[in-house]
Parts: C-alpha cells; sequence; structure tokens
C-alpha cells in the first residue's frame, strides 16, 4: 500500500481531497495535514511514498520553498506540486522542485492520474542506484516542451494541423531535424518534403507528436561521445525503426496504438542517459558484452549496474509522461513476459529491429539481442514474430542502401 501525504493551508480543500481519494483507500493510505510546518513536522516522523502540496510555494519561512525543504526531510518522496498557473512565481518553484506538477483548476481525474504515475515512479525514485546515475530531480534535464505543447494543442477545440506545425516552427533546430527524419526512407513518403504542416499531413499529427518527443529527448545526449556501438545516432535509428515497425501490430485501442510507438521510440533512453552521465558505466557493460557475448542489458545485471530500461523509465516518469510509457519502457527487457502487452509488443519490436541491424550491419554490443522467451511465441505465434522481423528487414535493407 502507498501512502500519500497532503499538505495545504485550505483545510477545505484538503478535505475535498481525502473525499476524491476514497475509493482508492484499499490502495493507498492517505493522511492530510494544514500548513507547511506541519507538513515537515510529520514527513520528519515518517517518510511517505508521494506528497501532494498545494500551498502557496514560493510564501515559506526563510524564502525556501516547502517541496525543496521536503526534498530535504524526505529525498525518496515523490512530489507533486498544486500550483496556479497565474501565479508565475509558484510554477517556477515547482519546475525547480516537484517530480510532477498539476496546474489548478484541475479536475479530480486529472489528480488521480498523476498520483498513479506517481506512486508507480516512487518505486524507481526510491532506488538509489538510480537516482545516483540521473541526479538530483532539479539536474534532470529538462522536459520535451515542444512535445507538451502539442499535446496541449491536439487536446484543445481549435486543434489542427496548422496549430500544430505552428507549435513546432518556433523550434527550428527541431524542424530541421524532424523534416531530416521525416524524409528517411523510413517513411517512404511519395516525394521528399521541406513543409512541416504537409508533413504532417501525409504521416499525421500523432507521429509527429512522437517524433518531436524523440528528438526533444535524445536531445540530452548531443554532445556525448559514442562507446564501442552505442551513440545517440544508433540510438534514435534503432528507436524509430522500432516506432516505425510497431504500426504493423494492431492493439485494441488507438490509444494502445499511439503508446506503444511513443514507447518504442523511447525505450532506449536510459542509455543515452547513462551515455551523458556515466560513461563509465557504458564502457564497463560494453565491455562485458564484448567479452562474454551477450546482450547488454545481461551484461549489466552482470556487473550490477542499473538497468538502463529502469534508468530511462526514471526520466520520462519525472517528465510526467503516461504512466503506460514508463512502465512499458521499464519493463520490455529483459524478461517481459506477464508484465503486461504494451511492454511485450515494445521487446519484441526491438528484437525484430536489432535482429534486423545485426544481419544488415553484424552483430556488436548494441544489437545483440535477448532471446526471445517461449511465453512470446505462445502468446503471438511464431508466425506472427517472423512477419514482423521481415518487415523490420525491409525497413533496415533501403536504410542501410541510402546510407552508402
Amino acid at each position: 500500500m502507498k501512502s500519500i501525504l497532503l499538505v495545504d493551508d485550505d483545510p477545505a480543500f484538503l478535505k475535498e481531497l481525502e473525499v476524491a481519494l476514497h475509493p482508492r483507500r484499499r490502495e493507498w493510505l492517505v493522511e492530510s495535514v494544514v500548513g507547511g510546518e506541519a507538513g515537515l513536522a510529520r514527513l520528519q516522523q515518517q517518510c511517505f511514498d508521494v506528497v501532494v502540496s498545494g500551498l502557496d510555494l514560493s510564501s515559506q519561512p526563510g524564502g525556501q520553498s516547502l517541496l525543496s525543504q521536503i526534498r530535504e526531510v524526505c529525498p525518496s518522496a515523490v512530489r507533486i506540486a498544486l500550483a496556479d498557473r497565474a501565479h508565475e512565481d509558484s510554477v517556477v518553484q515547482a519546475a525547480l522542485h516537484a517530480h510532477q506538477f498539476v496546474s489548478q483548476p484541475c479536475s479530480h481525474h486529472d489528480i488521480l492520474e498523476t498520483l498513479d504515475r506517481a506512486c508507480s515512479l516512487s518505486e524507481l525514485v526510491g532506488d538509489d542506484a538510480l537516482r545516483d546515475v540521473v541526479g538530483p530531480i532539479e539536474s534532470i534535464p529538462e522536459p520535451p516542451h515542444t512535445y507538451f505543447e502539442c499535446c496541449r494543442i491536439l487536446e484543445s477545440e481549435d486543434s489542427s494541423a496548422e496549430a500544430v506545425a505552428s507549435v513546432v516552427r518556433q523550434a527550428p533546430n527541431l524542424v530541421a531535424k524532424l523534416l531530416q527524419m521525416v524524409n528517411s526512407v523510413f517513411f517512404a513518403l511519395p516525394q521528399p518534403t521541406s513543409d512541416i504542416e504537409k508533413a504532417i499531413g501525409l504521416l499525421g499529427v500523432d507521429t509527429i507528436r512522437g517524433l518531436v518527443l524523440a528528438l526533444e529527448a535524445t536531445a540530452l545526449a548531443e554532445d556525448t561521445r559514442p562507446v564501442g556501438s552505442i551513440s545517440l545516432d544508433s540510438v534514435l535509428q534503432a528507436s524509430v525503426l522500432s516506432a516505425n515497425l510497431s504500426r504493423k501490430m494492431r492493439l485494441p485501442t488507438p490509444e494502445a496504438q499511439e503508446q506503444l510507438f511513443t514507447s518504442c521510440l523511447l525505450h532506449d533512453i536510459g542509455l543515452l542517459v547513462l551515455l551523458k552521465n556515466r560513461p563509465d558505466f557504458v564502457e564497463a557493460a560494453v565491455s562485458r558484452s564484448k567479452q562474454n557475448r551477450v546482450p547488454l542489458i545481461v551484461a549489466c545485471e552482470e556487473l550490477g549496474l542499473p538497468s538502463y530500461a529502469s534508468v530511462g523509465a526514471y526520466l520520462l516518469g519525472a517528465w510526467g509522461l503516461p504512466l503506460q510509457v514508463v512502465e512499458a519502457v521499464r519493463d520490455h527487457t529483459p524478461h517481459p513476459v506477464g508484465k503486461g502487452q504494451l511492454a511485450l509488443a515494445v521487446h519484441l519490436m526491438d528484437h525484430a529491429t536489432k535482429s534486423a541491424l545485426s544481419e544488415s550491419c553484424g552483430v556488436n554490443e548494441f544489437t545483440r539481442t535477448v532471446p526471445l522467451e517461449g511465453g512470446i511465441l505462445a502468446v503471438l505465434g511464431a508466425e506472427r514474430v517472423e512477419s514482423l522481423k521481415a518487415r523490420a528487414r525491409s525497413l533496415v535493407e533501403p536504410d542501410q542502401a541510402a546510407a552508402a
């Protein structure tokens, strides 16, 4: 059972929150306290999994925000800020010291969804090894702003390809990279285009939104040097191929389909975090992978290093991506059976893509895959798996030809 502490200076608001969370009482142990000092005192007695603060974050004694003090008293707690966007100081403080941010006013559904995500993230945040790799919350790379703005536009009543294009055009460097990716052989456009709005019309807003997210997320590794076959280019290439391949696997709902596409784009983001923050870990894992001829994720396990899948999930969770995506990234390797349909699908896309890359470019520590477990073949069927592998080969071969 997860423990949640609600802190606010308005007793009526706290009571309203308690009522909203009551249906989850078998999963969550919820307490509330009035005032920041009382909240800190309670945290000194017990460290909660999640702390929700609706206080004016910039008005604490001594000028230090409540969330920053909570971080010092209970560093493993996931901190959620409920702040009014009309008060700029509160928003800035929330961005500095919170894992999740919910703008006020908001619905009970928004709060419940955020708490679901936070409770899952709390297991990752509480892992000292992961925190050492990714760093404290204030050092985590900035969230993908253009992606979240695209999401906001798509949820509005005046959503359109033109509106999404206008958001993307505000980031010129992103536009150039996006057009380069869109015009690659991966997407087989009838003819090259230099118009973002036209690209959206051809590929769809969801695909463009996912590619924007991938490019913004992987930018954290732009200044890193490759270690063996692990580089920004190799990770991005395999991720885009996996995401493209995922369009050939039909899931029950359009929402699940988009979650799969996004998860495939980001499933190896943890490798880039390690490449940036702990290249020594990557070097050790690459060396072990070469020496023992084992997949990189297995080499990490053998050396007792943090799983790059969990590292990636930690980052995505801190950025506030959907819980389903965070869990799929965390669970997709090395043993996805029993971890949910999405994790299983991401594992299969990754396996098919890296198998195709191995056949085309040779096996290396990045493309060496974990053998498919019997449970996967039982769930999906050998014929379907082979069909996806064949499709992956058809995507890789023209790309290698173009590169040559």
